[in-house]
């Protein structure tokens, strides 16, 4: 991407603004004042030989008020660019900005910072130490955040601070050629001063020139290629985008150096690539110097979703149908083992994560990963991650191997693996194959290539192992009209094993047409037909006749289609719904038919065997797809079609109560409570509590008075008991 502007050069404003953009109201700051950052930066940084034909297609804070995103599609080559905008600084206030950074870093004392303080704690002591400096140097005053009409203030600061360092040094001070402009007072107005903090956090806390891409949840992963070389982004809703940030030889070096160690990484020539965690669960591949790459230091981080997606979400994307969800929740609820197989950036975690809120929360689950990307809500669930050896020693690694064999010692339910690779696939069919359950991804194209991989060196999996395998959920990153897409391809059930051919036989319950996009496929109907193997086994298993298999379907399809009726995309309504179900059917069935699902939801926080800790500001985050209109209509229809499965129930059913006191481990208590223990509970209604809690009666006391007056008839009666 072109360089921005010389210093001299003043920015025109010539860059295309939709419509209906108000530029107040998007600069408009929470305070009713203005943002940091303005139009006029990114005016400043984009170059003006290419303004004339750059189309502005989306624009959306990402660090409010400091850094915004602007999305331009070029009329002159058709390609998207990512363009970052922060607050722009002049040469002046990039000098200052460097000298307090090279001062907090001799004088900033950092046995204050305990340990493992959080990013929240460092900032604060870091902004504390800046203001410090500022004040020190009197680039600050009172009236600082009072007073914005200073000229050219920054320059002033720096030629102020260059007087105290040769005072000090007594070194020989530059000619006035070499001085910044500027004389007279040196304080800074309020929006330099935040700009000056700002980017003094950016560079030492957070993840410097990338912080903004970092925080843009629309932006799947990050990468640059070498020295001297733009970023690049993968978008959710744009694809691969160039950008503008960029980085020269040194700059690289040091930010791939900063990243490893702060993620805990050691990197240099001798170990020049590494695979690291950083502090907010992204995954990142660094690599430095042109030890093992001629383009010299470069760096891939893939972010990381505190909040993962759901099943409507991907419904929604139509990477699934709703028909494949509810086959899916069937499949998984029911105990049934899949594998995610696809090639990279094919969705395979967003689909296993995903998957995992159709796991009934009454069963043990043991996740394993070497990079944390699994996140559930069911209270009985183990992560495990892999621990590389803290020396040259590689024998203290804890590898998946060695959590996979612990985990069998947890006795889970359910195994969630995140990636199998190497040796642990042999104990992973193993587990299969003795009773548990097992969730896993693999890199793939197809069915067929997760049979050879599995067994041909160096894995070398038993062909006979994979009967514990029911399901190969087959995913591929498509286009389609020029954007990227995830289809699931195909599910695939694994059924008996053919000796003579040496390959399983195999049904297809699934599979999309590229052709048209469309799923082609079909759940069973009420006269049983297009019954896939697996889906007739569980109605064995469950004891259900076709019938009944048939209204298990379709109250699925019910659940389902009112979430994407009502726009309810949240995890947690989303999570609490499916859980709800699976605990008590009925009671979901009946908060839907008097459309109150959405207000029961919120009950399910305070469960004991779900943990619901989704903060509503990160929620909002989320770059959740929209739901298409005909997704809507196709709903209401259902809806419509199956009412007398749930319309029925409402007269009938309990409150959600019942499904919260069984969640907390209460006593079952019946939907229905006759005259009797209802005047029993008006009558309790009645009375006064105690000091343990229990109610008392005014007849209760005075019968409790008598008793009291009568002890020896009370103790003779006793007598008479024992006897």
């Amino acid at each position: 991407m072109a360089k921005t502007e010389s210093p001299g050069e003043r920015p025109r404003s010539r860059l295309h603004r939709p419509a209906e953009l108000d530029l107040s109201d998007f600069f408009q700051a929470e305070d009713s004042g203005q943002t940091i950052v303005k139009n006029d930066d990114l005016e400043a940084i984009v170059p003006n030989n290419e303004k004339h034909h750059l189309i502005e297609k989306d624009r959306y804070w990402v660090n409010k008020p400091y850094a915004f995103v602007v999305v331009y599609k070029s009329q002159k080559d058709q390609e998207y660019r990512y363009y970052l905008i922060e607050p722009y600084l002049t040469p002046e206030e990039k000098q200052l900005v460097g000298f307090l950074k090279d001062k907090i870093r001799l004088t900033l004392d950092f046995t204050e910072i305990r340990a493992r303080a959080s990013q929240r704690e460092r900032t604060i002591r870091l902004r504390e130490k800046a203001f410090e400096l500022l004040q020190n140097y009197n680039l600050i005053t009172d009236k600082t955040f009072d007073d914005d009409t200073e000229s050219n203030p920054a320059a002033k600061a720096v030629n102020r601070l260059i007087d105290k360092i040769y005072e000090v040094t007594n070194a020989e001070k530059p000619g006035d050629a070499e001085e910044f402009a500027g004389e007279g007072t040196v304080s800074l107005t309020r929006r330099q001063a935040q700009k000056v903090i700002y980017y003094i956090i950016r560079d030492f806390i957070r993840y410097d020139r990338i912080d903004g891409i970092m925080s843009d949840n629309k932006v799947e992963d990050i990468s640059i290629d070498g020295w001297n070389s733009s970023a690049f982004v993968v978008h959710t809703e744009y694809g691969q985008m160039i950008t503008n940030v960029t980085f020269g030889q040194e700059d690289l070096d040091e930010f791939v150096t900063a990243i490893a160690q702060k993620a805990e990484k050691g990197i240099s020539k001798r170990q020049p690539n590494v695979d690291a965690t950083l502090q907010d669960g992204s995954r990142a591949l660094l690599m430095l110097g042109e030890e093992v790459t001629d383009k010299g230091s470069n760096f891939t981080i893939r972010q990381f979703n505190k909040i993962p997606f759901t099943p409507v979400d991907l419904i929604s994307w139509s990477t699934f149908s709703l028909n494949q969800m509810v086959y899916l929740w069937l499949a998984v609820e029911n105990g049934k083992s899949a594998m995610v197989a696809g090639g990279t950036a094919s969705g395979k975690t967003t689909t296993l994560n995903a998957m995992s809120l159709f796991i009934p929360a009454t069963n043990k689950i043991v996740s394993i990963e070497d990079t944390r990307e699994i996140q559930i809500p069911q209270s009985n669930w183990v992560p495990l991650v892999t621990r590389q050896s803290f020396g040259e020693d590689t024998s203290n690694n804890i590898g998946e191997y060695d959590l996979l064999r612990d985990s069998l010692r947890m006795r889970p339910n359910y195994v969630i693996f995140g990636e199998v690779r190497g040796e642990e696939a042999r104990s992973l069919f193993q587990n299969l194959n003795t009773g548990h359950t097992t969730y896993a991804t693999f890199h793939a194209k197809n069915s067929e290539q997760v049979r050879v991989r599995l067994t041909t060196d160096p894995i070398n999996v038993d062909e006979t192992s994979f009967g514990g395998l029911d399901l190969i959920i087959n995913q591929q990153e498509v286009s389609i009209s020029g954007h990227s897409e995830r289809r699931a391809k195909s599910i695939v059930e694994l059924r008996e094993y053919d000796a003579h051919s040496e390959k399983f036989d195999i049904e297809e319950p699934f599979v999309w047409n590229q052709a048209i996009d469309e799923f082609e496929g079909t759940l069973p109907t009420e006269h049983g037909d297009t019954v896939s193997p697996l889906i007739d086994e569980i109605r064995h298993e469950n004891g259900w006749s076709k019938a009944e298999l048939n209204t298990e379907i379709n109250r699925r399809r019910v659940v389902l289609s009112y979430l994407i009726a009502n726009d309810m995309t949240e995890y947690m309504q989303v999570a609490a719904t499916l859980q709800g179900y699976m605990y008590s059917k009925e009671n979901v069935l009946s908060s839907i038919a008097d459309d109150t699902l959405v207000s029961e939801t919120d009950r399910f926080r305070e469960m004991k065997n779900i943990s619901f800790d989704v903060d509503p500001s990160e929620e909002e985050k989320v770059p959740r797809p929209p739901i298409p209109t005909e997704s809507k209509a196709m709903a209401n229809e259902i809806l419509d079609d199956h009412a007398d499965l749930y319309m029925n129930i409402s007269a009938t059913a309990g409150s959600y109560d019942s499904a919260v006191s069984e969640l907390e481990g209460a006593v079952d208590q019946p939907i229905q409570q006759s005259e009797e223990m209802a005047k029993a509970k008006n009558d309790a209604d009645d009375t006064e509590e105690t000091e343990y809690g229990y109610r008392q009666s005014e007849e209760d006391e005075s019968t409790e008075q008598g008793e009291e007056d009568e002890p020896a008839e009370q103790g003779t009666d006793a007598e008479a008991d024992d006897k």
